[in-house]
């Protein structure tokens, strides 16, 4: 989880369970399992933030959360640059180092761009 310093200044607890802080969640859509994985987390602890604000681009969120609008919880590789200049900040919480793992999956049946032929035979060999 990261804000702005400021914020982080103003609201450094979200450990502590059954509490309202009254600083927005912005995020991405619902069906994002990071966004998922924050708010089980929220529900878990009883915490409730004011309210939250979804958007479809990370660099828009990160510059809202940059200039004090709210909170995010985004992957750590998306944060990193913001993370090592200050602009950004980590908030602690009770969540252990949430893995995310990635599916990809093909019809082998259907035709498939040169691109995303690539892609598949990439996956592949990591695997």
């Amino acid at each position: 989880m990261v804000a702005s310093p400021d914020i982080k200044a103003q609201y450094p607890d979200f450990t502590t369970p059954n509490q309202q802080i009254p600083v927005p969640f912005i995020i991405n859509e619902p069906t994002c399992i990071f966004r998922q994985i924050f708010e089980q987390y929220l529900r878990e602890k009883s915490i409730v933030l004011d309210h939250t604000i979804e958007l479809w681009s990370i660099p828009t969120i990160k510059n809202l959360v940059q200039n004090d609008v709210g909170i995010t919880f985004l992957p750590r590789f998306s944060v990193e640059k913001e993370l090592a200049s200050g602009s950004l900040v980590e908030i602690p919480t009770d969540m252990s180092n949430t893995c995310i793992t990635a599916v990809c999956g093909s019809h082998v049946n259907k035709w498939q761009s040169p691109l995303m032929k690539l892609f598949v035979d990439l996956c592949n060999t990591i695997i």
